[in-house]
């Protein structure tokens, strides 16, 4: 799989306050797979958000793709966002009157996969780099665009390795091993 694209909304944000690393917030999130092999699938997740003093925000979701009452992948967003505008003081952004702006905040990052489908198989063994997305507190809406940074065939590593399993040791097997 090359890639895949994705489109959502933030359906609940909690703050769950100021830490010594900063500003803490749970955004939990649900959408569809707009593009890739499970176009049309649900993509639900929390993202354990936290805004740093500097005002870089850094992404930290856990995601689960269903397609009915299947679940065909559990994915890992690791990331960050760069706020184009001066960001407030932390405290403020506690202030039961503060309205985040209406802009895109761009979004970049990696996305890993844990794969239960077949259309995803491939998927494990490679990282996705988001090649596009934003988030928009205001509008309550994020996107994601994330292409394979390193395509491989299913069941193949990055350096050709068959990737299956030798259970006798609990590793992947070298089948490349000359030994």
């Amino acid at each position: 799989m090359d890639g895949y694209a994705f489109e959502g909304r933030f359906t609940n944000i909690v703050p769950v306050g100021l830490t010594p690393l900063g500003l803490r917030v749970d955004l939990d999130f649900t959408g569809t797979i707009t593009e890739g092999p499970l176009t049309g699938a649900t993509l639900l997740g929390t993202d354990f958000f936290l805004l740093r003093p500097d005002g870089i925000g850094q992404v930290h979701t856990r995601e689960r793709i269903t397609r009915g009452d299947r679940v065909a992948a559990s994915l890992q967003f690791i990331g960050y966002v760069v706020p184009p505008i001066a960001m407030p003081a932390l405290s403020v952004l506690l202030s039961p009157d503060f309205q985040w702006p209406d802009i895109d905040l761009p979004m970049h990052g990696a996305t890993f996969v844990e794969a239960a489908s077949e259309e995803w198989s491939a998927a494990t063994a490679t990282v996705y780099g988001a090649s596009s997305g934003a988030v928009n507190l205001a509008a309550r809406t994020l996107r994601l665009d994330a292409t394979s940074l390193a395509p491989t065939s299913a069941g193949q590593g990055v350096d050709g390795r068959n990737m299956a399993r030798d259970e006798s040791a609990g590793r992947p097997a070298d089948t490349n091993s000359r030994c």
